[in-house]
């Protein structure tokens, strides 16, 4: 028991030790640094201010984000239209460089996947609305922009002003039911890095590396269909050279043997007692 209560006392007087080092640890004020841009904005900003900064951030991301829109939708077009004209090829190639069977199949087959592979994109590319979305993007971003203009124009000691501005950019953003993405305002970010003071160049790794992978998808897959047009249009110029269209002699040879063993079968056949 009296051990027991001995190293209670130790541990006791332990905790209380560590407590009184912990309490002695000066506390930071600025631990995050994004909190603290933020704050020193906040601080150094008048709510106009405020008001005409977050406005234009969000011009920026939309027209990023219409920029982003557009060119996804061309490279889906470019993928679609290099499919198409991959179906088209391999539909005549056999018969303008008079493929033999085998190689007139494989091509059949790769018709028949390059089709279905048209079909998938289409349908992607038409239920994702690319087109309509970027177009939303660039209205409410020109919208936008004539808030911030009409708002800079006025005086800065009219409060009713800001109001009046306030009223109009949230009738813009619920008359578009679209929004931009975290790498459209990560590029904003990027391009003005004077205006954030938190962004050190370790999280600026980190948001062009999002940005980087969020282009990855479409160009490979463009890169993925050229390559495999290059390849299908080789290996039905050059397959045919390797292929011969005639049966070999030994390949005559055994066909003449079968057909002589089939003859002498029936020849026994027939001359068997009924």
């Amino acid at each position: 028991m009296s051990k027991f209560l001995f190293l209670t006392l130790i541990l006791h007087c332990i905790n209380i030790l560590l407590q009184k080092s912990k309490a002695r640890k000066p506390k930071s004020n600025c631990q995050d640094p994004s909190e603290a841009g933020i704050r020193l904005v906040q601080q150094t900003t008048t709510p106009r201010d405020r008001l005409l900064k977050a406005m234009k951030d969000t011009v920026r991301a939309r027209f990023k984000a219409h920029k982003r829109l557009s060119d996804l939708d061309v490279q889906l077009n470019r993928v679609v239209a290099v499919a198409s004209a991959l179906v088209i090829f391999l539909t005549v190639a056999p018969y303008i460089l008079k493929s033999p069977p085998i190689v007139s199949d494989i091509l059949n087959l790769f018709t028949v996947l390059s089709s279905i592979f048209i079909l998938v994109a289409s349908l992607l590319q038409y239920s994702s609305q690319n087109a309509l979305t970027a177009e939303q993007h660039h209205r409410s971003a020109l919208e936008i922009n004539e808030i911030v203009r009409d708002l800079e124009l006025k005086s800065a000691d009219k409060p009713e002003a800001v109001d009046l501005a306030i009223d109009r950019y949230n009738l813009v953003l619920q008359k578009y039911s679209v929004n931009h993405e975290q790498s459209d305002y990560n590029e904003v970010i990027i391009e003005r890095k004077h205006d954030y003071p938190w962004v050190t160049p370790e999280i600026e790794r980190r948001l062009k590396k999002s940005i980087r992978w969020k282009n990855v998808v479409p160009n490979g897959w463009f890169v993925l269909v050229c390559a495999m047009s290059v390849f299908l249009i080789a290996f039905a110029i050059i397959a045919p050279n390797y292929i011969s269209r005639e049966p070999s002699e030994d390949t005559r040879q055994i066909k003449e043997e079968i057909r002589a063993l089939q003859s002498l079968i029936k020849e026994g056949k027939s001359m068997s007692p009924q």
